[in-house]
């Protein structure tokens, strides 16, 4: 959800928010750190303290893919190492391997399937 870019577009705090949707300020941190998702009435409060239509609330495709590879850019990552960071997350998680275990740095994809290189090898 769009909320927290377009209350500072607006340039108006979350207690101000808050205030025209009729909630609280907490439930507004809530919705904007995507803990909480709002309730129809809330969204349809939301866009008319935010001036626009409930979809203004979501980001449209384009819109999020454009946002993310700018994430991607500015912070140069590694997809591939994107991943490895969440498979390493899951199976600490299931089946207690640390995600510190120093094979995670070796490695390698292929088939859809985890291989360890040898050393030496890139």
């Amino acid at each position: 959800m769009k909320v927290l870019r377009l209350r500072k577009l607006r340039g108006i705090t979350q207690a101000q928010l808050a205030d025209a949707c009729g909630t609280t300020q907490q439930q507004i941190a809530k919705i904007e750190q995507l803990v909480a998702d709002p309730r129809h009435g809330t969204l349809v409060r939301l866009a008319e303290a935010l001036d626009c239509e409930i979809h203004d609330l979501f980001y449209k495709p384009d819109e999020f893919v454009q946002l993310v590879n700018q994430v991607i850019e500015e912070n140069n990552l590694d997809l591939k190492r994107e991943v490895f960071a969440s498979l390493a997350s899951k199976c600490q998680r299931t089946a207690h391997i640390s995600s510190f275990d120093p094979l995670w740095q070796r490695c390698k994809v292929k088939n859809n399937s985890i291989n360890i290189a040898k050393r030496g090898d890139k």
